[in-house]
């Protein structure tokens, strides 16, 4: 008889090979990437299967360079930077012989812009001193600027094929919903990360870490999702701890009783304001005005004085000596150079 996991593991799996998403970053070569034609090809036209048939291990730049634009940026966002960046750099060697201020400008409107100088840094270290081979070890990849543990694995699996787990938001969520019932913020305090780590480890397929992490990835968008999940469609709804939870309290699915938990927070906060400080608005933090300093240098070098009125008078920076704080932070992050009084993108 089938465990449980073994059958949690088969639905999924069985539900990936009908609505997984057909995506340019899955292909596993650069040439398959670069005739990818995205006026024509749908996200969702065809089976992922045809990714995970062959044993061919996945270009790893092709993996870096797209875990490194789908970090806090939508898919749909990211599809045409994706295939615009790869059809100018496809390569580590071509990227590391650019000049960073080229891909800063590409880099424009994903965001997180410091995320375009690690890249090229990676592109510089895995040509000219790793021989342009990408480390395929965790202790190694985490050694290259700007990788955490999660892309770090995410290249161990998407790359390598290691049956690792790649512990992104969807997936962190899909694994607590489903084996402990319970939403992140509730269990923080209770699993260690190290033993966070294992566990999601330990129900990857065997020899299969590649397709199960692109399936986990999908399925929290388009089914686990967030504030929205869609239990009613879910291939182990039968299986899911907080499912159970939720119809043990008579809720007809565990997305009835998150709908109503959200609904019961939202009423509270209005009848009792917190007094905890609001996060202020995203137009008047120190990212806000990196980002528009930048997309400014990125039109051309400005003189200094030009640079602080223009964002002075048109995005409403009026404190002087915060704006000297963030060009220093700016030359420090090595983004920017100042020339005398002339700024521009690092080259």
């Amino acid at each position: 008889m089938e465990s449980h996991t073994t059958q949690i593991q088969k639905r999924l799996l069985d539900w990936f090979s009908n609505n997984g998403r057909h995506l340019p970053w899955r292909e596993k070569s650069i040439s398959e990437v670069l005739s990818w034609n995205a006026d024509s090809q749908s996200v969702m036209d065809r089976s992922p299967n045809q990714y995970f048939t062959s044993s061919q291990i996945r270009d790893p730049y092709i993996v870096v360079v797209s875990e490194f634009m789908l970090q806090q940026t939508q898919v749909d966002r990211v599809l045409p930077k994706f295939l615009a960046f790869i059809q100018r750099w496809p390569n580590f060697k071509s990227l590391s012989e650019a000049k960073l201020s080229e891909v800063i400008i590409e880099w424009k409107g994903l965001g997180y812009n410091r995320r375009a100088r690690f890249l090229h840094e990676i592109a510089k270290i895995v040509t000219t001193q790793l021989n342009g081979t990408s480390p395929s070890t965790l202790n190694n990849i985490l050694k290259l600027p700007g990788i955490g543990e999660y892309t770090a694995r995410a290249i161990l699996a998407f790359s390598f094929q290691h049956d690792v787990g790649v512990i992104d938001t969807n997936i962190r969520r899909i694994f607590l919903r489903v084996f402990y019932g319970v939403e992140f913020t509730t269990t923080t305090s209770t699993i260690s990360p190290a033993q966070f780590a294992k566990e999601i480890d330990n129900i990857v397929p065997h020899k299969n870490g590649d397709q199960w992490n692109q399936m986990l990835m999908d399925f929290g968008s388009l089914v686990c999702r967030s504030k929205t999940p869609q239990c009613n469609v879910c291939p182990i709804q039968n299986f899911c701890s907080a499912n159970t939870r939720a119809k043990a309290q008579d809720f007809m699915s565990y997305s009835v009783l998150l709908s109503d938990q959200i609904k019961e927070k939202r009423a509270n906060e209005t009848r009792s304001p917190s007094n905890h400080p609001k996060n202020p608005r995203f137009e008047t933090t120190d990212r806000y005005f990196r980002g528009k300093i930048i997309d400014l240098l990125r039109e051309h070098p400005h003189e200094m004085q030009m640079l602080w009125e223009t964002i002075s008078n048109v995005y409403a920076l009026h404190d002087r000596v915060r704006f000297g704080r963030i060009i220093e932070a700016l030359v420090s992050d090595k983004m920017i150079t100042i020339r005398r009084t002339q700024v521009q993108l690092a080259e």
